[in-house]
């Protein structure tokens, strides 16, 4: 305000400090407790705003005035009008306090003060990169050459202008200092630019803004620094840019992605994790690719980093290049932990507490609705999750198949006269699978191969099924499934084909047929070899492999392949389509009757399916053509147009080619879901540490999604087990079957395994038969019917197992005398091998592999141990194992003075007595909390071939997925810290890992916590 005594200006003003001005220190004014004055002779700074309008900070004062009487030119306050008393315009008093509420503070809230604010973020995220030094002219020649190849970016043009950006990495150790650089391109436009590099020596000065925490200088020193101050570099950069760096350090780039190290402290590799963590809440994690690149081989771009690291390790260098960057704050003061957390706050705010100033407050809502008796029961361990939350989804089979008949994949040993061109190619296989890897087959299915005994092959990309060829050396078939192409695509995670999936049924020179089974998913793969339509015996093979197929296929959906022989005459509604082959000898019937019986289509005959050439074969002559190899699919599977073809271009090193392949692209809608085993999860947790186990367990736990914030930290904790519960028996299938005996040939488990699904169908059936007249009596006892009233689904099956049954034992017969063979071939093969090396190795490694042979000890027990026996209080012994368990339970209980309890009444005690708690005084603070890398490393630290909890989440998930997984265990586990209503920590821990972590990390942070929770 101004007031008017007397003139003593020219103006007759003179300045009084007000809360707004302040108190101009070269002017001489007298205390304003000696003057007496009127209200209406003093003037506003809105007035002062009519009187200078030259003042821009007064023109935005009256501006903002203005706009406010605007807005409420509605209400029912009106202004009230002032003369001046100097002759001004009228000035109005407008009073915000009629029109706008008081502004409340609400302090009952826990809050979490971690001392930096938004504006602080801001300063990191929303400006320019910094700028990079050029590339020094005339250093080497090695940088000349990169300079010559990614000439400078222009001034024009900035670091935003770039589509994607690339950054080398390297640091340098001399033995006595160490140092770090990188440098950078961008593409713009499709062509590379060089945008500058940096470096400087590793700070070990604790008292400088550029420490780090390196105590001394080191190779891992200088690699640690050149990756931290890169992702510090490119938190400025876009978003929307993609990012690749390179890096020749394992070990550095394990520690900045969170997969390798322990936590010691504020060191550079928690400092680099740190960084990292916030550029991945700052831009897309997918956009973030980090490399490793292997040093001096020859690489351009590591080798210009390589030289400037060295350049920078010199006396000279001062370790304070970026001394001015906001970062060296954050490093300070401790705040770089949680720079993640106020981004991805500011990302998802319905996830996170809210976040004022600087700090983090939660104020929940008081409590919520209480758990259900099955949410209750859930919680403790007591049942099975429900129907509903059985985890089905719908997923897409989405397949490449191909049958070609090879004529000799195993060619028989050239004779010794032969001249070099004439000696067979010994590479077909190889050849072969390499073309299928690049056209992305699953499914191969090939005919004439002539193998030499049945075996199954497990390569790197491929599980073969090989059948053997008859006694002159003929037929014989195979069965390719791919190991890397996906079979099914499911939202959250792709299948591939397991080993542990797959049983051969049936071999035989002309048929191999193997079941697939994961999950939900059924599929019975068969591949065939067909008579000649001027066989003989063409018409009763076909009748007998109708019948082989019906007893083979049972709930599965049927793939049949190969080379049939036979020439479609005629369409068949959806079965056959327009692309009919004229032919004397039409198909037998059992052909039309296999498509009948299991819903078959073939898509190489319909036009819209398959355009182009149909001949799969062709004379030595060329003169003749024809069409023998099809490909028959059931009916709920789809081909897109152009989805079938005919391909020559395969090659496998045959002389004289005649038949060609056929190609199918094939794509199914299925609902998928896990197997249901009561409340275990059955999971192979030796899969989990391969590396494709890893990066099945990486798409698992980055499709977990966030959770909202004010949720149930219970019912958190089960949309969290669920998502778990539902993919990973689907990632990683439990093996069916353990081979205890690991000198067993493939061929011989296999055929184990097919006895094994024979023994189940035959005690199906059998069970069907005898308790089939029971059925029938129960049904007609409860309708209106007589008992041996026509039921179509129980007389099909009855009729159905008594035509399987015979077939079945007589398989069941057939190979029992092989299997003994076969076992007693590989266990003395097995003991030749070892006794060859018996003369070589030690007493102790000779009977470690016999061992094998002998087994275990006795003492060791299969099974659970049964409960001791016990009297029950009418004085006979338990008979049964919940008698038992009833008995040792009130036991216990009655000498501590328990009592049984219903799981209801116990969980929401539990929840009254936590939501009665006042933590309106309750505090957090940074230092009683684990930050998100120490829980990556706790995690890491988890132990693996452990039993796991009633959550089904094995050691492997945490220990394996940390990185991926830290974010959604860290947001439950600050729910139950911060979350006034969500410290059940007694609750979690009973058998949740995920949680248990976090109470291990915390449990040296949170006395405090840990005390209110009891």
């Amino acid at each position: 305000m101004w007031a008017k005594f007397g003139n003593p200006d020219a103006q007759g003003r003179r300045p009084i400090p007000t809360p707004a001005r302040a108190l101009n220190g070269g002017a001489k004014v007298a205390s304003p407790l000696l003057h007496e004055c009127e209200i209406e002779t003093l003037t506003t700074l809105l007035e002062e705003a009519i009187l200078s309008p030259e003042s821009e900070n007064f023109y935005l004062s009256s501006t903002l005035v203005e706009a406010l009487y605007e807005h409420f030119d509605g209400c029912p306050a009106e202004p009230t009008a002032i003369h001046s008393p100097t002759g001004a315009p009228e000035a109005w008093t407008l009073r915000l306090d009629q029109h706008l509420g008081v502004r409340t503070f609400d302090l009952t809230g826990v809050t979490m003060r971690v001392g930096c604010t938004l504006d602080h973020v801001a300063q990191l995220i929303h400006r320019d990169p910094d700028d990079l030094w050029p590339l020094p002219s005339k250093e080497s020649d090695v940088i000349t050459e990169w300079a010559r190849r990614c000439p400078p970016l222009p001034d024009a043009l900035g670091v935003r202008h770039c589509d994607s950006i690339v950054i080398y990495t390297d640091g340098s150790y001399d033995g006595k200092l160490s140092s770090w650089a990188f440098h950078a391109i961008g593409s713009v436009a499709g062509e590379w630019h060089n945008i500058g590099w940096i470096g400087d020596r590793v700070q070990t000065d604790s008292g400088e803004p550029t420490f780090l925490g390196a105590s001394s200088h080191g190779a891992l020193e200088g690699e640690l620094s050149a990756l931290f101050w890169c992702l510090i570099w490119l938190l400025a950069s876009p978003p929307e840019v993609e990012v690749t760096i390179f890096s020749d350090c394992t070990t550095a780039i394990g520690l900045s992605e969170g997969s390798v190290g322990q936590f010691r402290g504020k060191d550079a590799a928690h400092l680099c994790r740190a960084a990292m963590h916030a550029l991945q809440a700052a831009k897309s994690p997918s956009r973030i690719n980090v490399r490793h690149i292997r040093a001096h081989v020859g690489h351009l771009g590591n080798e210009v980093a390589d030289r400037l690291a060295k350049k920078c390790c010199d006396p000279r260098t001062t370790g304070k290049v970026w001394a001015s960057h906001p970062i060296c704050s954050f490093v300070r003061r401790g705040w770089l932990p949680w720079l993640w957390l106020f981004l991805d706050s500011q990302r998802s705010p319905q996830n996170w507490p809210g976040q004022l100033a600087d700090s983090f407050i939660d104020r929940g809502d008081g409590g919520g609705v209480l758990p259900t008796r099955s949410e209750c029961e859930q919680m403790l361990g007591l049942q099975a999750p429900p129907e509903k939350d059985s985890g089905k989804q719908w997923a897409v089979i989405q397949i490449v198949l191909v049958t070609v008949n090879v004529q000799s994949l195993h060619p028989r040993e050239a004779e010794p006269t032969a001249e070099p061109p004439a000696v067979p190619f010994q590479g077909r296989a190889a050849l072969l699978r390499e073309q299928f890897v690049e056209l992305g087959v699953g499914v191969a299915a090939l005919q004439e191969t002539r193998a030499s005994r049945n075996e199954t092959i497990q390569s790197k990309t491929h599980i073969r099924f090989c059948s053997a060829c008859d006694a002159q050396g003929s037929y014989g078939v195979e069965l390719w499934f791919s190991r890397t192409e996906p079979f099914i695509k499911h939202n959250k995670t792709d299948v591939l084909f397991q080993l542990g999936d797959f049983v051969a049924v049936h071999w035989d020179p002309r048929i191999l047929a193997v079941r697939f089974a994961r999950a939900s998913v059924r599929v019975l793969f068969v591949a065939i070899h067909a008579p000649t339509n001027a066989s003989p015996e063409r018409n009763k093979w076909w009748q007998d492999l109708r019948v082989l197929l019906g007893r083979l296929r049972q709930d599965a959906q049927l793939v049949l392949l190969g080379d049939f022989n036979l020439h479609l005459h005629r369409s068949c509604a959806d079965r056959v389509g327009d692309l009919t082959w004229p032919a004397p000898t039409p198909p037998p019937q059992a052909f039309w009757n296999i498509l009948e019986d299991a819903l078959q289509w073939i898509p190489s005959t319909f036009s819209c399916c398959h355009p182009g050439p149909t001949e799969t074969w062709q004379s030595p002559g060329g003169t003749t053509t024809s069409r023998l190899d099809y490909i028959s699919l059931p009916e709920t599977w789809h081909v897109a147009a152009d989805g079938s073809r005919v391909l020559h271009e395969l090659e496998w090193g045959q002389a004289r080619v005649d038949h060609y392949a056929l190609i199918t692209r094939a794509v199914s809608h299925i609902l998928f879901h896990a197997p249901k085993h009561g409340r275990r999860v059955r999971i192979d947790t030796t899969a989990i540490g391969t590396p494709e186990g890893r990066e099945k367990l990486r798409q698992i736990c980055s499709s977990l999604p966030q959770q909202p914030w004010q949720l149930d930290i219970h019912r958190h904790a089960a949309k969290v087990e669920q998502h778990f519960r539902c993919l990973l028996p689907v990632a990683f299938p439990a093996q069916r079957a353990i081979q205890h005996k690991p000198y067993l040939q493939p061929a011989t488990w296999q055929l184990r395994n097919q006895r094994a699904w024979l023994r189940k169908r035959i005690q199906s059936a059998s069970r069907f038969g005898r308790s089939f007249s029971l059925a029938c009596s129960w049904r007609a006892w409860r309708g209106t019917g007589t008992i041996w009233a026509p039921y179509s689904r129980f007389w099909s099956r009855w009729l159905q197992c008594l035509r399987d049954l015979p077939g079945h034992l007589a398989a069941l017969r057939s190979t029992s005398v092989q299997l003994r063979c076969l076992i007693r071939q590989d266990t003395k093969d097995y003991l030749h091998e070892v006794a060859v090396k018996a003369t070589t190795d030690s007493t102790r490694d000779t009977v470690q592999r016999l061992r094998v042979l002998t087994g275990g000890p006795k003492r060791k027990q299969k099974g659970a141990t049964p409960l001791p026996a016990i009297e029950t209080e009418q004085g006979t012994l338990a008979t049964t194992h919940q008698e038992a368990k009833q008995k040792w339970i009130s036991h216990f209980s009655s000498i501590e003075d328990g009592q049984v309890k219903d799981p209801v009444e116990f969980v929401h005690d539990c929840y009254r007595r936590q939501q009665a708690k006042d933590l309106s005084d309750y505090t957090v603070t940074p230092a009683d909390i684990p930050s998100l890398g120490e829980l990556e490393a706790a995690l890491r630290a988890s132990s693996t071939d452990r039993a796991f909890g009633l959550d089904g989440i094995p050691g492997e998930v945490l220990h394996y997925g940390a990185s991926h997984l830290a974010k959604a265990v860290y947001q439950l586990g600050q729910n139950n810290v911060v979350a006034p209503t969500g410290a059940y920590w007694f609750l979690q821990c009973w058998g949740n890992p995920c949680t248990r972590r976090f109470v291990t990390v915390a449990q040296h942070h949170l006395p405090t916590a840990l005390f209110l929770c009891k």
